[in-house]
């Protein structure tokens, strides 16, 4: 695990800032306290696609358990909000799951690979 590089956390605070709420159900005082949260995240895995630098957050000392199903199965872990914004090249989406940042994703458009968009290259 590692702390956020500036780079990713310049991008969280950008979009807890600007970025919409598709549900809009995320208050700006929820958006300030997990703004608040953001100096405590690390990264614990990168996304292994090999076309983005999604990465997967804890504000842990560990890394989450991972979910599972009735079987056992390991499952998705689940997001309680997510911000969107757009970049060139790509889509840019903020999970949130009980008031914590939980993955910075970054979704190329094309099969292509993309980089961490600056914050002024977001588009809200």
């Amino acid at each position: 695990m590692r702390p956020l590089f500036t780079s990713e956390s310049d991008v969280v605070y950008a979009m807890l800032a600007h970025a919409s709420d598709p549900m809009h159900s995320l208050s700006t005082q929820q958006r300030e306290a997990i703004a608040a949260r953001v100096p405590e995240l690390k990264v614990y895995k990168h996304c292994g696609c090999g076309t983005c630098p999604t990465v997967y957050l804890t504000a842990g000392e560990e890394p989450p358990e991972p979910r599972r199903d009735a079987n056992g199965k390991a499952v998705p872990q689940g997001s309680s909000y997510v911000l969107t914004a757009d970049c060139p090249g790509a889509m840019v989406l903020l999970h949130i799951a009980d008031g914590v940042p939980v993955e910075l994703e970054v979704a190329p458009f094309e099969d292509r690979t993309v980089e961490l968009p600056w914050p002024d290259q977001l588009l809200f």
